[in-house]
């Protein structure tokens, strides 16, 4: 009589534990679904990381561009003044350097596309962008003013500019550069090089 008496209880306990692990199972069924949910955030923070290195690669590439162009720009544009004096400056440190010929004033230009000039010339393979381009009557002078160093000479021959036809005048203030036979340096713009 004893076991009938505990059949019941027995039953009981077993609808107990059978609540209480089912009750375990749906907690853990809901802590599977939180972690699913986190590790698709997770996932998709990922993809959301990737994105910004991607776009913070392209933000530092239109940076560099923005920086390039606005230089073009200050050139072409430009403060006039502001470009004489650095000129200036520029050529004179050159001339602690080497003896320059200052019978007609020095054209000095700033590169700012080395890879263009590279291409057309191999003197300019030494050159880095934002180095000088110092033109005088008789030679080019490559500069580097970071390090002070004049990274090469090439002689030139300045002609006067020919004869222009129609309603457009060559500039009277600006040599023509005449470039025998792949030495000189082709110096395309007074402001900047590589243009």
């Amino acid at each position: 009589m004893k076991i009938k008496a505990l059949v019941p209880i027995l039953l009981i306990a077993l609808v107990v534990l059978v609540v209480v692990l089912d009750a375990q199972r749906r907690q853990a069924q809901k802590e599977l679904k939180n972690l699913t949910v986190r590790l698709e955030q997770l996932q998709g923070n990922d993809q959301a990381n990737q994105l910004v290195v991607v776009l913070d690669a392209q933000r530092r590439q239109a940076q560099k561009e923005l920086k390039n162009l606005t230089v073009r720009l200050e050139q072409l544009q430009g403060n006039d003044q502001a470009n004489q004096e650095k000129a200036k400056a520029v050529v004179e440190r050159v001339k602690i350097l080497m003896d320059i010929d200052t019978s007609v004033e020095p054209t000095v230009a700033t590169i700012v596309d080395v890879a263009k000039l590279q291409e057309r010339n191999p003197f300019y393979n030494k050159a880095q962008n934002g180095d000088y381009l110092i033109v005088t009557p008789s030679r080019a002078i490559l500069y580097r003013e970071s390090i002070n160093r004049i990274l090469d000479v090439v002689p030139v021959q300045i002609e006067n500019p020919a004869p222009v036809e129609g309603n457009v005048t060559p500039p009277a203030t600006k040599p023509a550069v005449n470039r025998p036979a792949a030495t000189p340096p082709a110096a395309t713009a007074p402001a900047a090089a590589g243009q």
